[in-house]
């Protein structure tokens, strides 16, 4: 049990003395930033810890998985930049579309290396449009160079990790290459539902969702399946990561 110093003064939960101490637990909740336990010393925080350890303790497993996202989505644009594979001649800006011209096939070499080629963030605008271009087509990167850090990541606060297939909706962004204006319909997108220990929430984790316009990688899956998703596809086999599920679920018992 710890404290930290706040910028404002409030009463402390047990005894309503004034205070600048909360509880380093239960401080920057990502879903209210207001949200706080506040105390006055740790005598105090000690008598309320029998109440409060429940709460605090699936807050902090919440804030371990936004930065466990956060991690793995940087993971990812760095990989993806390495190892990026559209050779773009040009990028053209309609309204929330990137419009991209690629060089034709031809172009390329045989060897698989010819088909590697160095990310245009000179082309880009914004920090926006380098994570959206980034993140086109990449489900390949997310699912099997990210898989094991994801699993080391997730491991320890989750009791479920699952991937779902889904067509996605509400798109805030597009991107699309010109030889290719209906690849939208063959696009595969996968994203892992995850289900957390200590009060058993359950989120939504998307990396590569930049390229749709949305930039936080974590979100709540009942939200994540009102606003985003239209329908689910089926899974055509037995992930790692649905593997991963119930060896968490074994661990558990």
């Amino acid at each position: 049990m710890d404290t930290q110093s706040s910028t404002k003064i409030s009463k402390c939960s047990i005894c309503q003395h004034q205070t600048n101490l909360v509880c380093s637990g239960c401080s920057e909740d990502p879903l209210d930033e207001t949200k706080m336990t506040r105390y006055c010393s740790r005598d105090c925080q000690s008598v309320d810890w029998p109440l409060h350890k429940r709460s605090c303790q699936m807050l902090r497993t919440r804030k371990d998985l936004y930065r466990a996202g956060s991690i793995l989505q940087q993971i990812f644009y760095l990989c993806r930049e390495r190892l990026f594979d559209i050779l773009i001649h040009r990028i053209e800006y309609d309204n929330n579309r990137m419009l991209l011209h690629p060089l034709p096939a031809k172009d390329f070499g045989p060897a698989p290396e010819d088909r590697l080629f160095r990310f245009p963030s000179e082309q880009c605008k914004t920090e926006e449009d380098q994570k959206a271009l980034l993140s086109y087509l990449a489900f390949s990167d997310l699912t099997l160079s990210l898989e094991h850090i994801a699993e080391y990541l997730l491991s320890g606060i989750a009791t479920s990790i699952l991937e779902v297939p889904v067509d996605l909706k509400n798109h805030r962004r597009e991107v699309v290459r010109t030889n290719h204006l209906n690849l939208r319909n063959m696009e595969r997108h996968e994203v892992l539902r995850v289900v957390l220990k200590h009060g058993g929430e359950v989120y939504a984790l998307d990396i590569a969702s930049a390229q749709y316009g949305y930039y936080n990688p974590i979100v709540v899956w009942d939200e994540f399946v009102d606003t985003r998703v239209e329908q689910f596809k089926m899974m055509g086999k037995v992930s790692r990561f649905t593997q991963i599920t119930f060896l968490l679920a074994n661990r558990q018992t």
